[in-house]
């Protein structure tokens, strides 16, 4: 899949910015609640809803892409101490 540019509104505050992001349209289903929430947030923030399901997104991840398999490791690691 190619990279395309992405054009951000005035309102993101990205408008000039001439980093490349890679982005991915998908399909899901999600509780209304979470969406409402989402949107109420989002407006209040003065943002987009998808911008903010993102940032949520990358805190649950954290930092680390790979803290889930790090965790994993210690986790093993500590079991085979124990045992």
């Amino acid at each position: 899949m190619a990279k395309k540019s992405v054009k951000y509104s005035k309102r993101d505050g990205l408008e000039n910015s001439s980093f490349a992001i890679s982005k991915v349209r998908i399909t899901t289903m999600i509780d209304k609640d979470l969406l409402d929430w989402l949107k109420r947030e989002a407006e209040e923030q003065n943002s987009k809803y998808q911008t903010l399901l993102n940032n949520v997104l990358r805190q649950a991840r954290g930092s680390n892409p790979d803290r889930l398999s790090e965790l994993e490791n210690r986790l093993t690691k500590l079991e085979k101490k124990i045992s």
